[in-house]
C-alpha cells in the first residue's frame, strides 16, 4: 500500500467506509496512538468489498507507518518508523524461525558503555 495506485485504493475504501458508517449513524473507528483501529477498518473494507465484487483477493499487504516525532521542523522523517507486512495468502510462507532471546544472544544488551 505505498504505490500510487494502491493509495488511490485506500482513499477510495476510506470513502465507501465512511458513507457506510453516516448512512448508520455510528462514529468511524479513529487511529489512537499505535492503535489503528481506522486503518484496519479500511483494510478490511478493501477486502470485504472485493469480495463481494468477485474481485481476486490480494495475496498479502505492505505499508510504511511513521510515527514518533519528526526529526527536525517541517520533516517528513520521523524518530519511528516501520514497515508492516500482512499476509493473507498462506501459501506464500515458505518458513518461519523462532527468535532467539534477547538477552542470551545479544552481548551488547547488558553492557554498561561508560
Amino acid at each position: 500500500m505505498i504505490e500510487p495506485q494502491s493509495l488511490n485504493i485506500l482513499k477510495e475504501a476510506h470513502k465507501g467506509l465512511e458513507a457506510i458508517y453516516k448512512q448508520s449513524g455510528k462514529p468511524m473507528p479513529t487511529n489512537k496512538g499505535n492503535n489503528r483501529a481506522l486503518d484496519c477498518a479500511v483494510i478490511k473494507f478493501v477486502h470485504q468489498s472485493r469480495a463481494i465484487d468477485n474481485k481476486p483477493r490480494y495475496d498479502s499487504i505492505r505499508c510504511a507507518f511513521s510515527e514518533g516525532e519528526e526529526l527536525y521542523k517541517g520533516s517528513n522523517f520521523s524518530s519511528r518508523l516501520h514497515i508492516q507486512v500482512c499476509l493473507l495468502n498462506k501459501d506464500l510462507i515458505k518458513g518461519y524461525f523462532l527468535p532467539r532471546l534477547v538477552a542470551t544472544y545479544n552481548p551488547y544488551l547488558l553492557r554498561d558503555f561508560k
